[in-house]
């Protein structure tokens, strides 16, 4: 249309209002159409033209200091080749080939085997010595009356210990009524089997463990009574 406008402009004279060889106004103004059409198609190209109705989605970045640095170099690292571990397994079949000991001071094995047979059961060294074993020493009845008190301890003391870490009124209530039972166990069922043991004159001292741990717990007792006493006050 500008080129049309243009025409008309520049030659007015052209476009007076008479028949020009059968072409009047709207014929000439069809043609000069159809020209700017068709000179527009030949100096326009559609795909370099810009796409300005294509909607774009905007990049949102939550943490954009990482794309402020450049790339990471790659540390350069060392990798074990197959050859390297065949070159490493011939290096030690060479090394142990060539192993010569050097066992300067070493006992013999004629003096080695003397000493290990001087302190075997029964050897020159293990004699004279007059050491039973504890059940050589101790009768049947007494063996098993002792499994028994072990057996009735470990169960209270398994309850006792059970109260740790006494946060609870009830475990207070628990671990005093423990210690009481653990006394009385001691009074009514060790005790008399000390002395038993002291009137058949047996000098291995069969309760030493027992007394040990009942001794343990005491004294944990005790600690937690003064703890507890100290917050009071």
């Amino acid at each position: 249309m500008n080129i049309l406008f243009m025409i008309i402009f520049i030659c007015p004279i052209t476009f007076e209002p008479l028949k020009m060889g059968g072409l009047n106004y709207i014929t000439v103004f069809c043609f000069f159409v159809a020209l700017q059409v068709k000179l527009q198609e030949s100096i326009e190209y559609d795909d370099l033209q810009g796409d300005s109705g294509r909607q774009t989605i905007a990049l949102n970045l939550k943490k954009s200091d990482r794309y402020s640095h450049g790339p990471i170099p790659v540390q350069s690292q060392h990798y074990t080749t197959s050859q390297d571990i065949i070159n490493s397994i011939s290096i030690i079949q060479h090394e142990m080939r060539n192993y010569k000991p050097r066992l300067t001071q070493v006992m013999s094995s004629n003096a080695a085997s003397s000493a290990i047979t001087a302190l075997s059961p029964g050897g020159l060294l293990m004699q004279g010595g007059g050491q039973q074993t504890i059940n050589q020493l101790v009768p049947t009845d007494v063996q098993s009356e002792l499994k028994h008190l072990y057996t009735a301890a470990g169960e209270l003391l398994r309850h006792f210990w059970s109260c740790f870490p006494i946060n609870t009124p009830f475990l207070e209530e628990k671990v005093v009524k423990m210690k009481s039972n653990l006394e009385r166990f001691q009074v009514k069922k060790l005790r008399p089997f000390q002395e038993k043991i002291q009137r058949q004159y047996l000098s291995t001292n069969l309760t030493g463990h027992l007394e040990e741990m009942l001794q343990a717990a005491y004294s944990k007792f005790q600690v937690w009574q003064t703890r507890r006493m100290m917050r009071k006050t």
